[in-house]
């Protein structure tokens, strides 16, 4: 039986940081927990949710809604592994 599993940028890189379980330095960690989205990609976002909510995105709106949508999956879990790793640091201490 042949394996299959996920082959996207996104996928592949979680897969390279999930794997490496050495902590972020508390620097590091606190820098990525600040990441936030600027008001016009958050308004962006906004008005495709309601426009696929309504099925009228078009071919080119969903790519975009597909990379907001990749991004904030790498994000969380760069976030996930910051906070790892600043609990780690706590409970080590």
């Amino acid at each position: 039986m042949k394996l299959t599993i996920p082959t996207s940028e996104i996928a592949i890189f979680s897969r390279i940081i999930e794997a490496d379980d050495r902590p972020l330095s508390p620097g590091v960690a606190r820098m990525i927990l600040k990441w936030k989205l600027r008001d016009e990609d958050h308004a962006r976002m906004h008005e495709l949710v309601e426009k696929a909510a309504s099925g009228k995105l078009s071919r080119a709106e969903r790519e975009q809604a597909d990379n907001y949508e990749r991004v904030g999956y790498l994000v969380s879990t760069l976030k996930s592994k910051a906070r790892g790793s600043l609990g780690r640091k706590a409970r080590g201490s």
